[in-house]
């Protein structure tokens, strides 16, 4: 639970650093085409208002506080057009040249973009015809592909760097509640043992007591301190079983185990009490298929779901048990004829001490079985989950691929 809150802040705190990120990277790309647009636009404008305060071509080697490759051309009444200034673009084909001014010219708009050769254009208006304004476009497209590389540079750098910190800040955050856990599991534990010797020593007396004769009365506060006391005891070795769990847990020492073996050893062990019970038990286990785990924790969710099945599946029913391989993961199923789990119940029964009348509750259960079950099956990094339909209820571990 702890590994997974920790990933679940790491994740979700990349996630707003990226979103943050992708953000300002984007409003920082768009501000600067927009400032690149507005510039080259204000570089026509230069262009032909300096033309139009002449009323004659640029002499070469004239100054001009322009920075990007332009030319001008002049288009009479009757399209007929003449370059007036070029001193960088080299045309050697009159076809290009034409293209280029039947566009701009014929356009719709007064200004705008040539995308197939990289210009901006813009016109104004003569009383002999119109000068278009060209200027190159290439230098502008050459700044904003440099800004996307280095944004994506600095973004990319940004997450390893955010990932690392948010590794070892996310380790001192969980390590309150680690520590807190481990005390609460400590005082289980504890509390647990503690409370054997005391009811050992009733159900003791309680044996005695029923040994000898009583009057009716007695006798039946007498049996009612045995009830009791045994649901008492089914109620600490469920708290003990769950300490273990999680302390088995953490130490996460697993080794590589033949699943099928233990599983059938489970199964053969419940055929005599599904027998008593009126019940029959069916199993197929596929062979080979290996894990890696603690043997003890994998034939105790055997036993858990073998045991649910058998209390709450109806009289005369077969229990049906199952190990398989479904897409490179070993899959155990149990299923049973029982009542249904309410779907509202079905993600609740795992939790710890969770019990519901109408959820299959014979009243002498704790609500401890299903919850060790999924202790287990996190230690495991398996998927444990119930399906309950009108005619059978399935509990499912699926295990990670092999």
């Amino acid at each position: 639970m702890i590994k997974k809150l920790r990933w679940r802040i790491v994740w979700i705190t990349m996630l707003l650093v990226i979103v943050f990120l992708i953000i300002i990277l984007y409003i920082n790309y768009a501000s600067t085409s927009r400032s690149l647009q507005q510039q080259s636009i204000m570089y026509l404008d230069n262009i032909l208002s300096d033309e139009l305060k002449t009323w004659r071509p640029r002499q070469k080697g004239e100054s001009a506080d322009l920075q990007s490759p332009f030319f001008t051309v002049i288009v009479n009444q009757f399209g007929q057009f003449v370059i007036e200034e070029n001193d960088y673009f080299d045309f050697e084909d009159d076809s290009t040249v034409e293209d280029i001014v039947t566009k701009s010219y014929y356009s719709e708009n007064t200004s705008g973009v040539l995308e197939n050769y990289n210009l901006r254009y813009k016109m104004t208006m003569m009383p002999m015809g119109v000068r278009i304004a060209f200027v190159d476009t290439s230098v502008e497209q050459n700044a904003l592909k440099t800004i996307l590389l280095n944004s994506v540079y600095i973004g990319v750098g940004v997450i390893i760097v955010c990932f690392a910190l948010m590794l070892i800040i996310s380790k001192k955050l969980v390590m309150p509640i680690e520590k807190s856990l481990e005390r609460q599991r400590r005082f289980v534990s504890d509390a647990s043992h503690e409370l054997k010797t005391p009811l050992s020593v009733i159900m003791a007396n309680a044996e005695l007591l029923s040994s000898e004769e009583q009057s009716e009365r007695n006798s039946i506060r007498v049996e009612n301190i045995q009830q009791e006391s045994s649901r008492m005891r089914h109620l600490i070795e469920g708290m003990l079983e769950q300490a273990r769990a999680d302390e088995s847990k953490s130490k996460n020492s697993f080794e590589t185990l033949d699943l099928g073996e233990i599983i059938t050893e489970a199964a053969m062990a419940f055929e005599p009490i599904a027998y008593d019970n009126g019940k029959s038990l069916s199993y197929n286990i596929e062979e080979g298929i290996s894990v890696s785990g603690d043997c003890g924790q994998l034939r105790q969710l055997a036993t858990i779901l073998l045991d649910n099945a058998v209390k709450y599946s109806f009289p005369s029913t077969t229990i049906e048990l199952t190990l398989q391989t479904v897409k490179k993961c070993p899959v155990l199923t149990v299923t049973d004829e029982g009542e249904k789990i309410p779907p509202e119940f079905t993600g609740k029964i795992f939790d710890r001490f969770f019990r519901a009348d109408e959820a299959r509750n014979d009243g002498a259960s704790y609500g401890l079985g299903l919850s060790i079950a999924k202790e287990i099956a996190d230690a495991h990094d398996a998927e444990i989950s119930a399906e309950s339909t009108g005619e059978s209820t399935s509990f499912t571990v699926t295990f990670p691929k092999r």
